[in-house]
């Protein structure tokens, strides 16, 4: 289940490129975060940003190297700066890599002198970074953003410099849109977002609907760690009934 956008009504142009939008080190394990830089009230937009980089999606991650590689140096280092998870632990994923590392070497339309600067090294990096990071552009339909998961016709890619950066929460205070230019548009969901409070987005659909259980097991699944947001923690209001056994 992917993430559909909530739209929201007419919103306001409360800060456009970031401007409401700073990250932090947190000096723990959660890393960067991003905070609001303002007070911010419902409906207002928080943050509108370019992608550093996109690919067609049902490209692979054929299309993501090549779109990294035709990037500009400085979306190549807003994308290394992102968090990335190994995969080297993960057979199935590693195979998947190698060989379309393997089909990148033969069919690619790059330039020689520039197909050569990516080695397999810096192809599973980009994937990993891909794996926790991108947002899927729908291009076609409803023009909403949508989790990487969710491969759809006519959809594109893309990494986000500052929007991968946002946070997930089961009770997120913004939601996320697309603008008629294809940018990324964040929407305060909350009555009001308060300056240097953390912006929190859903990363999974329905997460109003879905019990506890259900929940993590769906970001385990897509972003491989385990949800421990207030919501998570406290009651879960989508299985009001306590466990006979464990309460």
């Amino acid at each position: 289940g992917a993430n559909t956008a909530h739209h929201a009504e007419s919103p306001k142009d409360n800060s456009v490129g970031g401007e409401g939008v700073q990250v932090v080190d947190t000096n723990s394990e959660l890393g960067r975060v991003a905070i609001a830089t303002k007070d911010v009230l419902t409906g207002e937009v928080v943050l509108r940003e370019e992608p550093a980089v996109s690919f067609n999606t049902q490209d692979g991650y054929v299309g993501l190297w090549e779109a990294y590689l035709n990037a500009t140096p400085q979306q190549q280092s807003a994308i290394m700066k992102m968090q990335a998870d190994s995969v080297e632990k993960d057979p199935e994923r590693m195979g998947l890599i190698q060989d379309e590392f393997q089909r990148y070497q033969k069919e690619t339309k790059l330039d020689a002198s520039i197909a050569s600067k990516l080695d397999f090294k810096l192809a599973r990096t980009l994937v990993e970074i891909v794996l926790i990071n991108a947002h899927d552009v729908r291009t076609e339909g409803s023009g909403n953003y949508t989790e990487y998961e969710d491969i759809q016709a006519g959809s594109k890619t893309a990494l986000f410099p500052l929007g991968s950066k946002l946070e997930h929460h089961c009770a997120p205070n913004i939601s996320f849109d697309t603008t008629p230019q294809g940018q990324l548009e964040y929407i305060t969901e909350t009555l009001k977002i308060a300056q240097g409070e953390r912006l929190t987005i859903s990363y999974t659909g329905h997460v109003y609907e879905e019990p506890r259980q259900i929940r993590r097991a769906n970001i385990m699944h897509l972003k491989r760690f385990l949800c421990n947001c207030t919501r998570c923690l406290g009651w879960d209001e989508c299985n009001p009934l306590n466990c006979p056994q464990c309460s």
